[in-house]
């Protein structure tokens, strides 16, 4: 068991407005988008895997999970034009006794890796009452940790803005990682992002 306990809640319950199909389902080599984030996260020191989706593509989630590690929890957001928040709230309920932080990450950043999630969790064994940002090359990305002490305001969030106020009105709080080349903040929302993703992918 890791010396901090962190959990992850996986944000995949968008509605790919502008992808036109399901992004969560796309192909990235043998896994889908979906299916390599789940894994990076089930690899890592992660204590455990939350993963919110919309009623969309639940049927699939619940295929992807019988294939993998049962430290996975999938949770319908039966409303997820809500915003991100609505799949944030969700993902706190699941949130086992005793967690000491939470990690909030996207669904569709499948090159965020293992080693990146490790990474800010060693950082925030070190820093437990901190909030751990990571820096691609010096500009701020995703996965974020919040401490248990954060999770109070992050139930009070609302609209589509995830987390973000909260990291800028605790900046004092907040410990950035450079991770450099190790993964990349892009996300999925277009064909095009779909297109330079999957080079990037097949390239490692």
């Amino acid at each position: 068991m890791n010396s901090t306990r962190v959990t992850g809640i996986v944000l995949a319950a968008g509605l790919s407005q502008r992808m036109g199909q399901p992004k969560q389902l796309l192909k990235l080599g043998s896994q889908t988008l979906l299916s390599q984030v789940m894994l990076n996260a089930i690899r890592s020191k992660l204590d455990q895997v939350i993963v919110v989706v919309s009623p969309q593509i639940e049927q699939q989630a619940t295929q992807i999970l019988e294939s993998l590690d049962k430290k996975v929890l999938i949770v319908v957001n039966t409303d997820p034009v809500r915003g991100i928040s609505s799949s944030i709230k969700l993902g706190l309920e699941e949130v086992s006794e005793g967690a000491r932080g939470v990690m909030v990450l996207l669904g569709d950043q499948p090159l965020v890796s293992t080693e990146i999630i490790d990474k800010l969790i060693d950082t925030f064994d070190l820093h437990p009452k901190k909030i751990i940002v990571p820096t691609y090359n010096g500009k701020d990305g995703n996965p974020v940790i919040f401490p248990a002490e954060s999770i109070g305001d992050l139930r009070t969030i609302s609209g589509d803005k995830g987390a973000k106020n909260i990291i800028y009105n605790h900046l004092d709080l907040v410990i950035k990682v450079e991770v450099g080349d190790l993964g990349s903040m892009e996300d999925i929302d277009t064909p095009e992002d779909y297109k330079n993703i999957l080079a990037r992918f097949m390239e490692r």
